[in-house]
């Protein structure tokens, strides 16, 4: 069974009529609009799915308030089985042609951030993103596509920025994890926060360094510059080695080379 019949299944269950459902993304996990009806479906893909995670902390942000993109009113906010395919459910935000600001964009995160501060239940590390990056890049077998030199390359470059990291005494937090354009929707002027399998406890620093220098410079809290150019790099081995692991899906592969081009540049200097 597909990700689209698996999902066609489970609405059916609970009177959902969809007769024209729409890919909107293929990359870690297939998202679907279920059209006509206004709920989009995530189907979990990767071995490493947290989606239930991702829907606990969701709930959370949409009692708070905060700018996300909400799960369905339309089914149990739950994630829902079919054999082995985990499945959840959102609302169907129609998103502005217009890219949002990086004013608005650094309000939007200081809002979300605001609201993840009193979530109750446990949130992973973010190095523990890292140490997975760390395993993955010691199994070439992992890695067929990506040269043996540039493996090679980005397992040093781990090893050097999370030895830098691991000087600076970190004040850490619940944080989004990959804040990144890719995790945002303007809609109707707002911008909206998707994506929150990366929920986890980290600096600050760590959230920011997903984003543009525009948006940090915006943003109402001070971040430590030397601890953030720390956490771009890591950001940056880690998109390239995951992109690199799943090469063979076209939307990454921009970002799995131009990844490891800028881990290239830093290791150089």
């Amino acid at each position: 069974m597909g990700p689209e019949e698996a999902a066609l299944v489970i609405v059916s269950e609970f009177g959902l009529s969809v007769r024209d459902p729409v890919v909107i993304s293929d990359s870690n996990n297939v998202v679907l609009w279920l059209r006509p009806t206004p709920v989009v479906a995530k189907v979990g893909t990767r071995l490493r799915s947290r989606l239930a995670l991702e829907m606990d902390v969701a709930k959370h942000l949409k009692i708070r308030g905060a700018p996300i993109v909400s799960p369905a009113d339309e089914l149990p906010q739950e994630v829902h089985r079919v054999g082995d395919i985990e499945v959840t459910f959102w609302e169907y935000e129609p998103a502005d042609e217009q890219e949002p600001s990086p004013d608005d964009v650094a309000c939007a995160l200081f809002g979300l951030h605001t609201a993840l501060r009193d979530y109750p239940n446990p949130l992973p590390s973010f190095q523990d993103e890292l140490s997975y990056v760390a395993e993955l890049l010691s199994d070439a077998g992992r890695l067929e596509l990506l040269p043996e030199d540039d493996r090679l390359l980005l397992v040093s470059a781990e090893h050097r920025f999370r030895a830098e990291l691991a000087r600076y005494a970190l004040k850490e937090r619940p944080l989004h994890g990959a804040p990144h354009s890719g995790n945002t929707l303007r809609v109707g002027g707002a911008v909206l926060f998707i994506d929150f399998e990366t929920s986890c406890v980290g600096p600050l620093e760590w959230d920011l360094a997903h984003v543009s220098d525009e948006i940090v410079d915006a943003y109402p809290e001070c971040a430590d510059r030397s601890i953030l150019a720390v956490c771009r790099a890591l950001v940056s081995v880690k998109t390239a080695a995951l992109c690199w692991a799943r090469f063979e899906h076209p939307a990454l592969q921009w970002h799995a080379k131009h990844h490891l081009g800028v881990v290239k540049e830093l290791m150089s200097s």
